[in-house]
């Protein structure tokens, strides 16, 4: 009796006020979330080693997709938890996009879930990019520097133009097989389905760099229960975080003999 009464107060540590099945499937979908986020990277890198597909990086270009990657490392991993949905229907939106672009680019030509985790890690670095293009443009006019970001002065708003640069490099490194798995699908109806995808979760990622943003307060007006939620999650957060850069690091040194 005791340890039925235990699972069930963890539970409702990691999951907001509902129902016992709700609860149930809330906290499913958010690490259904996190596991295939700790999944994305290294099964990117994999990708890149093992399917020839345009990828270069070399020379002086390679210093700001190494910024790059580590911006999208820190941003998604983290980020992406601590603005994860306190409600059930959040939950299956956010979960929901990535799934789906993850599943369908897996099915594209031959099933590849490497692919997969490619398509999924660089839908949120071109959010990312996305998203701080648009803080650049707010950060460098003084006008909608006052009116969003009180207080930030014109020596800090280089940083989030440097940041766009640095994600912009990465996403351009990355997209070229993106394009290839769009040409070479000849199945018009799957290419409409991994296009909404790739849209589902780009408005999903944005979403969540909103939410967990300095942009209009977006951080510090969180709710309680959000943040209570996030607390209980960030152990889980540290290790998986550790883990997916460890197993990363090691894929990216790796010698293939390719």
């Amino acid at each position: 009796m005791q340890k039925k009464k235990t699972v069930r107060q963890k539970i409702r540590m990691l999951s907001p006020a509902l129902p016992l099945p709700g609860k149930i499937l809330y906290v499913f979908l958010r690490a259904t979330h996190m596991i295939v986020s700790f999944f994305i990277l290294p099964g990117c890198i994999w990708y890149i080693q093992h399917q020839p597909s345009g990828v270069a990086v070399s020379g002086l270009f390679a210093w700001p997709v190494v910024a790059g990657a580590v911006i999208w490392a820190m941003l998604y991993m983290m980020l992406s938890q601590f603005a994860f949905p306190g409600t059930l229907t959040g939950a299956l939106l956010a979960t929901g996009g990535l799934v789906m672009n993850g599943f369908t680019a897996a099915n594209l030509g031959d099933f590849n879930l490497f692919y997969g985790a490619y398509s999924v890690a660089w839908c949120a670095l071109a959010a990312q990019t996305l998203f701080f293009s648009g803080i650049s443009v707010i950060a460098l006019g003084p006008v909608l520097r006052r009116r969003f970001f009180e207080g930030l002065t014109g020596g800090y708003a280089a940083i989030p133009v440097v940041c766009t640069a640095a994600l912009g490099a990465f996403a351009y490194v990355l997209h070229a097989p993106v394009v290839a798995e769009f040409k070479s699908e000849t199945r018009l109806w799957l290419s409409g389905i991994y296009a909404t995808a790739i849209l589902w979760q780009i408005a999903s990622e944005m979403r969540t760099l909103y939410t967990g943003s300095a942009f209009k307060n977006g951080a510090t007006s969180q709710s309680s229960d959000v943040w209570n939620l996030y607390e209980s999650y960030i152990p889980f957060v540290a290790i998986g975080l550790i883990l997916s850069l460890c197993a990363a690091l090691i894929l990216a040194l790796w010698e293939t003999g390719a």
